[in-house]
């Protein structure tokens, strides 16, 4: 609906998904083209397993960019990255796969750090608590990983890996398209400016970024002054 009314109000946007990694382009590519119908991008992006989410919650999205001719492009790192930097590192990649990422990943400002802090305690606990009912239900402990990376620091790299790839995609797909991009994402990359936004304030200083979400009536009570 919002882009609709974009399109209404004479603004023509390219499209940005997290949804999809980036190394899937030319699919969107041959779907900008006219090439592939709405009904065969689940096939072609294997929507399953490339993202998991019903595929209709998105089709609106796709329905509306081929209706008013709005090219659409992929955001997300290629696929696999993000798990492997966190297992290993950036440093561990291969040359290949290191120039399909961003050359810096920029890190989250200090607030959000504590925010993220949290929210990794919190799944860290989660986590715990499942290995003991493993553990109680089956004798023995769930599997855990080794490793000397620190964890929080692996969370915050990926975490920062994916805004940052997100921010540098839609630079591209604003210069590549001279259009401005409407980025549609999660949440945790878009809440309080944080995420994305921070990021392309980093790469872009000179570009408005206005950042859209629900309103999540609790939240708004307790904002309220």
């Amino acid at each position: 609906a919002t882009i609709r009314r974009l399109v209404k109000s004479g603004v023509r946007p390219a499209i940005g998904l997290e949804m999809v990694p980036a190394d899937l382009q030319p699919i969107l590519d041959a779907f900008n083209r006219g090439a592939l119908a709405v009904a065969d991008l689940p096939r072609a992006l294997d929507w399953r397993h490339t993202w998991g989410f019903d595929f209709e919650l998105y089709a609106p999205i796709f329905e509306t960019a081929r209706e008013y001719d709005l090219p659409v492009f992929a955001l997300n790192a290629p696929q696999g990255l993000a798990h492997k930097v966190g297992k290993v590192g950036l440093d561990a990649l291969t040359p290949a796969e290191r120039a399909s990422l961003p050359g810096t990943i920029l890190p989250p400002p200090p607030a959000q750090v504590e925010e993220l802090r949290t929210l990794f305690a919190t799944h860290a606990a989660l986590f715990a608590k499942a290995g003991k009912s493993a553990k109680a239900k089956h004798g023995k402990p769930a599997k855990a990983t080794s490793g000397s990376r620190d964890p929080f620091d692996a969370f915050l790299t990926v975490q920062s890996l994916w805004d940052t790839q997100m921010a540098s995609r839609a630079r591209y797909a604003r210069a590549q398209t001279g259009r401005p991009v409407v980025i549609v994402a999660g949440g945790g990359h878009v809440e309080q400016g944080y995420g994305i936004a921070h990021r392309l304030r980093t790469l872009d200083p000179g570009a408005t970024v206005v950042s859209v979400m629900p309103c999540l009536a609790k939240k708004f009570e307790r904002a309220r002054p």
